[in-house]
C-alpha cells in the first residue's frame, strides 16, 4: 500500500511514507501546524510562523495554528494575537484577554482554531471565549466561554472540540454540551457522513453519526494523546490515518486497523495524508 503522512512533530516537519521517513524541515522545532503550498511552506513553531523556502521568520512568538480562512492565510500566535502570512497584524486580543481573565498554564491565552460560516467566522480561544465577527479584523467575544480546542462547521452545525467534550450550536448563538461526549476533545474531523473526534484517553476515537448530538466510542486501543495534540485525519469517508509515537491507518467501519510506522517522535498535528 503506497501512502504519504506529513506529520507536524516536536522534532520536525516529517514525512511518513511506505519508503520510510524523512525530514522535511525544521530538525529538534517544535512544530505545531503548517502549511504546504507547491512552492512554499509556511510552519508553525514555538520560536515564531517561519517561511521554511526561505529561511524567513516572519512572526516571533509562540504559534499555535496557521490555517486558510477569510480569503487569507492567518496565524495564531499567543497573545492572542493573529497575523497574516506577510507578518501582518490582522488582531491583537492581549487587552481582551486582560480584561476578560483568558488564562493558559503553560503562556498567554491563544487562539486555537478558525472556521468560516458563511459570512461569518468564528476563533476558539484556550481558554477563554469563542470569538465572532465579520471577518478576522473584527473579531470579538460571542458570549460562549470554556476551554476550546478545534471547530467544526458541518450539517448546519458549529462543533466546538473543549475539554468538556463537544458543544454544538445551529443558531451560531447558543451552544449546548453532548452528554455522551464528556471528555477531553481535541481533534474533530469529518469522514463523510460520520464525524471523527479525538479525545485523551487509551481509547482516544470516538464517532458520532448525527453530527455531534450523539457520540459512541470506537474500540482501539491506541497510544494516548496529551494535551496540545491533534493526532486524526480523515482520508477517505470510511478511514482515517491517527499518528501519536507510530501512524495507524483506522477504518471506521469495519473494526479494523493498521500500523503504517512503528515509531515517530511526539506528533502536534496531522498535516496531510495521501493513500492509494
Amino acid at each position: 500500500m503506497a501512502f504519504r503522512v506529513v506529520l507536524a512533530t516536536d522534532d520536525g516537519l516529517l514525512e511518513v511514507s511506505d519508503r520510510g521517513t524523512k525530514r522535511i524541515c525544521c530538525r529538534g522545532a517544535s512544530i505545531m501546524d503548517a502549511l504546504i503550498r507547491e512552492d512554499w511552506t509556511l510552519v508553525c513553531t514555538e520560536e515564531g510562523v517561519v517561511e521554511v523556502d526561505k529561511g524567513m521568520k516572519i512572526v516571533e512568538g509562540s504559534c499555535w495554528r496557521v490555517k486558510e480562512v477569510d480569503n487569507q492565510i492567518v496565524a495564531s500566535v499567543e497573545g492572542p494575537r493573529l497575523f497574516s502570512s506577510k507578518g501582518e497584524i490582522l488582531g491583537d486580543y492581549t487587552g481582551t484577554a486582560s480584561e476578560r481573565g483568558w488564562h493558559f498554564p503553560h503562556g498567554p491565552a491563544h487562539v486555537t482554531d478558525l472556521v468560516q460560516v458563511g459570512e461569518m467566522v468564528f476563533a476558539s480561544v484556550e481558554e477563554g471565549d469563542l470569538l465572532v465577527g465579520k471577518s478576522v479584523r473584527s473579531l470579538s467575544p460571542s458570549g460562549f466561554r470554556e476551554d476550546q480546542h478545534n471547530l467544526l462547521y458541518t450539517g448546519s452545525r458549529l462543533l466546538i472540540a473543549t475539554a468538556s467534550g463537544v458543544y454544538t450550536s445551529e443558531d451560531l448563538k447558543s451552544f449546548s454540551l453532548s452528554p455522551s461526549s464528556r471528555g477531553y476533545f481535541h481533534a474533530l474531523e469529518q469522514c463523510g457522513d460520520l464525524i471523527l473526534g479525538q479525545v485523551m484517553r487509551s481509547i482516544p476515537l470516538m464517532i458520532s453519526r448525527d453530527f455531534g448530538l450523539t457520540w459512541e466510542s470506537l474500540p482501539y486501543p491506541l497510544p494516548r494523546p496529551t494535551f496540545g495534540q491533534t493526532s486524526v485525519k480523515c482520508v477517505d469517508e470510511r478511514r482515517a490515518v491517527y499518528a501519536n509515537e507510530s501512524v495507524y491507518l483506522v477504518d471506521l467501519y469495519r473494526g479494523s486497523l493498521t500500523q503504517l510506522s512503528p515509531e515517530v517522535p511526539s506528533v502536534n498535528r496531522v498535516i496531510e495524508v495521501h493513500l492509494n
